[in-house]
């Protein structure tokens, strides 16, 4: 039986079938880990101890992370960096505000 799964799921992995997933908490003693999975309406929420990795349900890309009050994570007040005057021959982009650069995953 084993084999036909591992079968059935490189043919799945191959055209690009979402995959099955629930709503789950584990805990490891062990080890002190907490996942937590959370199905919504527009994105799946894989939290490990607190901080939560929010993936888009139709295309499986990270769509932002972010972490709960939990996890032991403090916010703090961060200050903004200064802009030096823009030099003749750099120009200059406008401001687009505070957005998190997601880098490409390999494949």
């Amino acid at each position: 039986m084993i084999r036909f799964q591992q079968w059935l799921g490189g043919v799945m992995n191959a055209i690009g079938a979402p995959a099955f997933i629930r709503d789950t908490d584990y805990r490891s003693r062990t080890f002190g880990t907490h996942v937590r999975v959370r199905r919504g309406n527009l994105f799946t929420v894989i939290s490990v101890n607190g901080i939560d990795v929010y993936v888009c349900r139709f295309t499986g890309v990270i769509g932002g992370i972010g972490f709960t009050q939990a996890s032991g994570c403090i916010p703090a007040s961060i200050r903004e960096s200064i802009q030096s005057a823009p030099s003749a021959t750099a120009p200059v982009a406008p401001p687009t505000g505070n957005q998190e650069q997601l880098l490409p995953q390999a494949q």
